[in-house]
């Protein structure tokens, strides 16, 4: 009787994959929000939060965390929860898809933990928010025109001043781990600028988290 060779041994399954920490979205919407509408509801809602954070904080109320807050916000502008949702889902598959080619959605991203959710804290949103809001209370901008203002220059840019001074007020707040360092606002000066020589505010709220997180090492 000839020997038959044993079975070929079957690849190992490979591992699941790690289930990351964090909030909780609903599944991607098989159709992106168009980029454009994204953006422009990324700068409705930090408006909104930040009218809503200056309320809250006059009326020492403790403040709402930006995921929960923005699912509320989508509720109120679509109606329906089960559109909303579903218009969720949409934003969700377009942070996905946009988020290395769009500042802003990247920047959504990370404030509201669609993307790395595993290192998502409630100061993500409280220090990017805030850092935005002392900018507009340092250039006299009222926190109603803030979604008109980003929304209307893609490239909205703040002044150098007006940018350190902000981050050196917000870091040493409770929503920052540790003050700014001079070493910081040299790091500022070198951050893109727009066609007048300002700062672009985007880039600086994206090198803020990079603040943030470095903050939170030391």
């Amino acid at each position: 009787v000839e020997d038959v060779p044993d079975a070929p041994l079957a690849a190992p399954a490979p591992a699941a994959p790690k289930k990351k920490k964090g909030p909780k979205y609903p599944a991607a919407g098989a159709k992106p929000m168009a980029p454009d509408s994204v953006i422009r509801l990324v700068h409705e809602s930090f408006e909104a939060k930040i009218q809503a954070d200056y309320k809250d904080d006059g009326a020492k109320r403790p403040r709402q965390d930006f995921v929960a807050f923005v699912k509320d916000f989508v509720v109120r502008k679509y109606g329906l929860k089960s559109i909303a949702m579903k218009h969720l889902g949409e934003i969700v598959a377009s942070v996905a898809k946009y988020w290395n080619d769009r500042s802003p959605i990247k920047l959504f991203g990370l404030v509201t933990g669609m993307l790395e959710t595993d290192d998502w804290k409630p100061k993500i949103g409280d220090f990017t928010l805030g850092l935005l809001a002392k900018i507009c209370e340092i250039e006299g901008r009222t926190f109603g025109t803030i979604s008109e203002w980003m929304n209307g220059d893609k490239n909205a840019g703040v002044s150098v001043e007006a940018a350190t001074a902000a981050l050196v007020e917000v870091s040493a707040s409770k929503h920052s781990y540790l003050p700014a360092q001079d070493e910081h606002i040299e790091q500022i000066k070198l951050l893109p600028r727009n066609e007048l020589g300002f700062v672009v505010v985007h880039s600086l709220l994206l090198w803020a988290l990079d603040f943030l997180s470095e903050s939170e090492r030391r």
